[in-house]
């Protein structure tokens, strides 16, 4: 089977395209810029241990990503203005997973970016891949005053 010259033309600018795509969003949204908002980011297993401990009946939003993961790059804005939107009410962190590993074992993290929703020391939910913000807000909505409706509003996402 022979494939035209157009075909493979198309598929070659198409290609480029998406490489340069990759390019564009490495370089614009560096995934470190979130230690400057309010997503902390973890610095070693033992703070995030003692994060977990003293959560209490705060709820926690960990962003587990990784530098080489475009679609983190990508949700990273929307975890920036959902944490600044809940400051004071919800706690937001980064986990780097290939410098925690350990972390993402506790997640059974198979696919990023992975963002994990935890409530007096429970998984409540977790979302792989990248989700609108409203999805992520109508966990906080649901889960971050009251552990009684977030089992069945979690349920209905």
């Amino acid at each position: 089977m022979r494939l035209s010259k157009k075909i493979v033309w198309y598929g070659l600018a198409l290609l480029t395209a998406m490489v340069i795509g990759f390019q564009y969003v490495k370089t614009q949204l560096p995934v470190t810029s979130a230690a400057k908002d309010n997503v902390k980011m973890i610095s070693s297993d033992q703070e995030f241990k003692t994060i977990l401990d003293n959560a209490g009946s705060k709820m926690l939003v960990v962003d587990l990503y990784a530098d080489w993961c475009a679609p983190c790059r990508i949700i990273q804005p929307t975890i920036s203005k959902l944490a600044d939107k809940y400051q004071g009410k919800v706690e937001f962190y980064k986990v780097n997973i290939d410098v925690h590993p350990q972390i993402a074992a506790v997640f059974k993290t198979k696919v990023l970016p992975y963002v994990v929703f935890v409530k007096d020391q429970k998984v409540i939910t977790s979302f792989a891949g990248v989700n609108s913000l409203d999805m992520y807000e109508k966990v906080i909505a649901a889960c971050a005053v009251s552990t009684e409706s977030c089992e069945r509003a979690v349920k209905n996402l």
